[in-house]
């Protein structure tokens, strides 16, 4: 802002003097801090520059003030001034985990402005609208506050989890594959934890145990006991033998349940 030195004249030659030094302490001291964000901020690129964590400094207007290689890469844009253009044409469609679209207030940036709290471990579906390709990208937002306490930055951390995505996808697909399965052949399917101490647990159940035990899968998976006391007791023995040939052999083993 400009200063008015004329308001001093009437405090005379020593009083304008002192008007004039704190005018120029105050230039000085605008200087000085401005030199020392300079530094920071160049500091600040040194450090995340190569980290292979994308890594976006914005201001409180929005505006890309830096990111590193690995947050263009990830973005799929070739220098900071493009990714501020694509940034302003929307050149982007975000999505939710389920698929849906994000809204503009849902961005974790925008959460993090609007709260002033930082922003944690956010998922979000992003598709290339120049090769329709998509990505699952793992978002954080903190927030660099002055001494005053005034936002000044918001450093947005960026990773691909696209990979672990598909994986787990793939995983729940072969999931629902097995259930169907096991839900439609006769008898039960089961999986049986051999503890140290001897004890043994249900890690897995299938849909049949209602017909065998008269129990749910998760009531036989929460307790075995509770699934030994409807089995006779001879044969309650001979499940348990096969449980530790099993163990031993680390072979499959075939048998009935009767009750």
């Amino acid at each position: 802002m400009p200063y008015q030195l004329s308001t001093y004249l009437g405090f005379g030659l020593i009083g304008s003097l002192g008007a004039i030094a704190t005018i120029a302490l105050a230039i000085m001291l605008r200087l000085a801090r401005k030199k020392l964000l300079q530094a920071g901020e160049e500091q600040f690129r040194k450090l995340v520059q190569h980290m292979q964590t994308g890594v976006i400094l914005f201001d409180t207007t929005r505006a890309v003030r830096f990111c590193n290689h690995a947050a263009l890469d990830l973005l799929r844009v070739n220098t900071e001034e493009e990714l501020r253009q694509r940034s302003l044409a929307a050149n982007w469609r975000f999505f939710r985990e389920d698929g849906t679209l994000l809204q503009t207030h849902e961005f974790p940036l925008e959460i993090a402005i609007a709260s002033g709290k930082p922003v944690r471990n956010v998922v979000i579906g992003i598709e290339h609208s120049n090769s329709q390709d998509f990505q699952w990208l793992l978002i954080n937002v903190n927030l660099q506050r002055s001494k005053t306490g005034q936002i000044e930055y918001l450093i947005s951390t960026i990773s691909d989890i696209t990979s672990q995505k598909r994986t787990e996808a793939a995983l729940q697909r072969s999931t629902a594959r097995y259930e169907n399965l096991a839900s439609n052949i006769p008898g039960m399917i089961y999986q049986v934890v051999l503890e140290t101490n001897g004890h043994f647990r249900f890690a897995y159940a299938s849909p049949a145990s209602r017909e065998i035990f008269g129990l749910e899968p998760e009531q036989l998976m929460k307790s075995a006991a509770l699934g030994m006391t409807v089995i006779h007791p001879d044969d309650v023995v001979s499940f348990r033998q096969s449980i530790a040939q099993s163990a031993k052999t680390l072979q499959t083993q075939l048998g009935k349940l009767p009750k």
